[in-house]
């Protein structure tokens, strides 16, 4: 990512198998059907990048692939 920006990890992730991301925000993962990726993104540099982040500004809260180790706050969501 690049200086100056920043993002939130919104719950989508790679990790079992690559290219293949999936929500895990409710204990079962489902197919990731919505996406927004930034342009050249997912690019997996370094072969790490297994957590999808919404990043801002300069990607104009488009998402991107990070390392699940850096970090980030989160997006939650609240049911009622």
């Amino acid at each position: 990512m690049a200086a100056g920006q920043s993002g939130y990890y919104i719950s989508a992730s790679d990790e079992k198998t690559e290219g293949s991301f999936v929500w895990t925000d409710t204990g079962t993962p489902y197919s990731v059907n919505y996406t927004s990726w930034h342009a050249g993104q997912p690019n997996n540099v370094g072969s790490n990048q297994d957590c999808v982040l919404m990043e801002y500004p300069a990607a104009d809260y488009e998402w991107g692939d990070v390392d699940c180790q850096t970090q980030h706050p989160y997006i939650c969501e609240i049911n009622y």
